[in-house]
């Protein structure tokens, strides 16, 4: 019994590093560099890649069963949906070291993007909770939204362009022109729209400020509408984006409420944190999971 005790603590106390293989630069080992950091630091630790989509909850999952419970993201905010999925109402803790290429969860917690100062960031953190959101049930920690986003990030997902940044903004700049305005029921209003993104966290990632005032634990999610506008505006829409003023503009609704409904005449594209939802549906219901997830972070 007593060694099982011990067993028990020491499972607790373990970080369990998951990695994305195929995120950050391809100049940087990843495994390497986390290895080296652990071991100098008398951490003790387990490093997981991940094989394939769905992994890492696959990993928290097995994980979870031995009583472990500090699970440290290293990805985008992909890679974080994975793992933190599978933590929610649990005891399990979620790290994040930032490795994709938006990022969204990890600067609007003010993790840092350095490798090392991430780590060092990590160790010294305290246990904090915050909210999730959920829509039709499937759970985000950023962002979730339909319309114009939802479009590039399948296109995006479909492609057979390497991922990254920059041919995220060719997808957006090959699409933004033509992109027709979408109509709906939302809380049963009739609505015509460019993008509706629903928001735990205040930015999309790369400091893309969609939702400035949303914060992980007041028991909220933002809701920011993207109306019907000059297409030429869009280059100001994008400047209020990136200078935290996006709310500052007559083509844009900010709500905050802890549940929506949205009603379309047909099955509607999402996207998850970024990244395209595969299952499509014509009538969405998006709710806050109060102070769900345990997260370390600055």
């Amino acid at each position: 019994m007593y060694f099982e005790l011990n067993i028990q603590i020491l499972n607790k106390d373990t970080y369990i590093f998951i990695i994305n293989p195929i995120a950050g630069s391809k100049r940087t080992d990843l495994n390497s560099e986390i290895k080296n950091f652990a071991e100098k630091n008398q951490l003790d630790f387990i490093i997981e890649n991940t094989l394939h989509k769905g992994n890492g909850t696959e990993i928290v999952s097995r994980y979870l069963l031995n009583g472990y419970e500090k699970f440290i993201a290293v990805g985008g905010d992909g890679t974080v949906n994975e793992i933190a999925c599978k933590l929610i109402g649990t005891s399990g803790a979620l790290g994040i070291i930032p490795a994709g290429s938006g990022n969204g969860l990890a600067r609007s917690l003010g993790i840092p993007m350095n490798l090392h100062k991430a780590l060092n960031s990590l160790i010294k953190s305290p246990l904090r909770k915050i909210d999730v959101g959920s829509i039709n049930k499937k759970p985000f920690f950023c962002t979730a939204g339909i319309g114009f986003d939802a479009h590039c990030a399948h296109e995006f997902a479909n492609g057979t362009h390497a991922r990254g940044l920059w041919n995220y903004v060719k997808i957006f700049f090959k699409n933004y022109f033509t992109y027709p305005i979408q109509n709906g029921l939302f809380e049963g209003q009739k609505v015509a729209f460019y993008t509706i993104t629903f928001a735990n966290a205040p930015q999309y990632g790369n400091n893309a400020y969609i939702a400035p005032k949303a914060v992980f634990d007041d028991k909220l999610l933002d809701c920011t509408i993207v109306k019907p506008h000059p297409k030429i505006y869009g280059f100001i829409l994008g400047y209020k984006l990136f200078a935290k003023k996006i709310q500052n503009s007559t083509y844009i609704s900010c709500l905050q409420a802890d549940n929506y409904k949205i009603d379309f005449d047909k099955p509607a594209l999402i996207h998850i944190d970024g990244e395209a939802e595969t299952e499509c549906s014509s009538s969405y219901e998006i709710q806050v999971l109060p102070h769900a997830l345990n997260i370390f972070y600055p």
